[in-house]
């Protein structure tokens, strides 16, 4: 039995609510593989809708701590479509940092990974920036209906964690 089985057999009456983001910020920068000033991997086109963090939180607690969302499922996004190449634009104008995309194919991007990544998550990833190569993310308002407040956008995401790229700022 999984563990969240186990959990649901012995607290057969807990809430459930289904948070779904497709892909955070704070999961999608440590992934790339950053040099200097230059990010490498592929499909600098494709477009994703990134999510802040706390956003999620305050979903999270609403959810969890008002009543009308048990067994619901909210679909979450930030508030704006952003390719990767303008997603690092924002990242280095936060660090003060003139930041390039190195397009380089899949499979250079999916060898080079795999020495330090399961195999099943880089894949993942390459089908979800294929994807979204072809037909980009939907902004959802998911999180401004349920906060009252619109979705943090990645400028903000990217001044809240700067310190996170410091290491590029001295390059």
């Amino acid at each position: 039995m999984t563990p969240n089985l186990l959990t649901h057999l012995a607290y057969p009456d807990a809430q459930v609510i289904h948070l779904h983001s497709l892909i955070c910020a704070a999961h999608a920068f440590p992934l790339l593989r950053i040099c200097k000033s230059q990010l490498w991997g592929p499909y600098a086109n494709s477009v994703q809708v990134l999510i802040h963090e706390a956003d999620i939180a305050a979903v999270a607690v609403i959810a969890l701590t008002q009543d009308g969302h048990k067994g619901r499922a909210y679909p979450l996004t930030g508030p704006e479509a952003l390719t990767r190449i303008e997603q690092l634009n924002i990242i280095g104008a936060a660090i003060g940092k003139k930041l390039r995309f190195q397009e380089i194919p899949a499979d250079v991007f999916q060898k080079e990974m795999e020495k330090s990544m399961p195999l099943p998550v880089i894949k993942l990833l390459l089908d979800y920036w294929s994807e979204t190569l072809t037909v980009p993310e939907v902004v959802l308002p998911t999180v401004e209906q349920l906060t009252g407040h619109k979705a943090r956008t990645l400028a903000q995401w990217a001044k809240d964690h700067a310190s996170d790229f410091s290491p590029l700022a001295r390059t």
